[in-house]
């Protein structure tokens, strides 16, 4: 059964196993976009796996990403690692701490000298 939801279906697909655990597969489609596949572990409910399609220069490439060393910071679980695979690639992206609600000096928002004189000049 597909349920609509802000221009998206998203349905249940079935079970696939993901690293040695089930996982259920389910299938998010945007109105006129490709479909994504999301693998949600069945004990934990996490989301473990994505993989979905994206239009480049080359053409249509494939693109899976393994999602987990999950841990709680504060009330919020997170991610720490991210595994990308793509054209016989793949990257890893792992994050070392996370901080909610940290103060942001506003000199991290200003303009540096040189892009803001190519912003001026359009």
């Amino acid at each position: 059964m597909a349920h609509r939801m802000h221009g998206r279906t998203v349905a249940l697909a079935g079970v696939d196993t993901v690293s040695g655990s089930q996982c259920y597969k389910v299938v998010m489609k945007a109105t006129g976009g490709k479909p994504r596949m999301l693998f949600f572990d069945q004990k934990s409910g996490l989301l473990v796996k994505t993989t979905n399609t994206v239009a480049s220069q080359m053409g249509d490439v494939s693109v899976e990403a393994f999602i987990g060393d999950y841990r709680k910071v504060g009330e919020l679980l997170g991610a720490f690692k991210t595994t990308i695979k793509v054209m016989g690639q793949e990257r890893i992206m792992t994050v070392t701490s996370v901080e909610y609600n940290a103060a942001i000096p506003d000199t991290m928002f200003v303009v540096p000298a040189d892009i803001q004189k190519l912003i001026n000049k359009k």
